[in-house]
């Protein structure tokens, strides 16, 4: 089960605030950018630090992202070309997410906005470590949010985070959304007209009592009669010269 970070950890106090943080463009650009690279992943929410994993300066992914946040020139998270991308692993597209969502919220009159104030301080300082807290915290939301759709495509309906994140930004590929309906609805979409008349069929003869399929066949043969028979404008047919 997807745990959500507290709100303290990004200096509001209520979970309507946290809501609204999280579906700002400074959250939600990169989660978008990540979610479309990684349709898979999504789907299963592996490869990514559990609700109780801990988070500390011994984690790998912690490290690089406050490595390349340090840095005064581009990471390799800027702007990557699509050739490098194709060689990410899906633990470099988590921590470029966190490293995005980090640089967005450290920005004026946005959360991060005092602790990353001034130089990157040393690491043996007080100001360092609430730097590493707030990275921290990021990667515990994005955690959060992975396991979240990846427990939405169990689902008929998303859970209401997520439902709410694909309400602002929908997933671009309409078969990798995690909204039963829609994605359903885009496979049904590329099947042809025979398989998914052999689709209603399987249906109805699993699920239609007999009196259903006669309404079913009445209601069918009603709407083909009142649909007009096509007609032939004999003006716009080309008689063959030779009559």
């Amino acid at each position: 089960m997807a745990i959500k970070p507290a709100p303290a950890e990004f200096g509001v106090k209520t979970e309507a605030e946290l809501l609204r943080m999280i579906l700002s463009r400074s959250v939600m650009l990169p989660w978008v950018q990540f979610r479309d690279n990684n349709p898979q992943l999504l789907r299963v929410g592996h490869h990514v630090p559990g609700p109780h994993t801990p988070i500390n300066n011994t984690n790998k992914s912690l490290s690089l992202v406050m490595a390349a946040l340090q840095t005064t020139a581009a990471s390799i998270y800027d702007w990557p070309e699509d050739s490098e991308i194709s060689k990410w692993t899906v633990q470099t597209h988590f921590e470029c997410l966190v490293y995005k969502t980090c640089k967005n919220l450290a920005q004026p009159n946005e959360p991060f906005e005092k602790p990353f104030a001034n130089a990157w301080p040393r690491c043996d300082t007080k100001a360092y470590d609430a730097r590493v807290v707030k990275v921290t915290s990021v990667m515990r939301l994005a955690s959060y949010l992975i396991r979240s759709y990846a427990e939405s495509f169990d689902r008929k309906e998303p859970v209401p985070i997520v439902q709410r994140m694909e309400d602002v930004y929908p997933t671009a590929n309409l078969e990798h959304s995690p909204t039963f309906s829609v994605r359903r609805q885009a496979e049904l979409g590329k099947a042809s007209r025979k398989d998914l008349i052999v689709t209603v069929t399987q249906l109805l003869s699993e699920v239609a009592t007999k009196q259903e399929l006669i309404d079913y066949i009445m209601k069918m043969e009603a709407i083909k009669q009142t649909q007009p028979s096509p007609t032939v404008d004999l003006t716009l047919i080309k008689k063959d010269p030779k009559t």
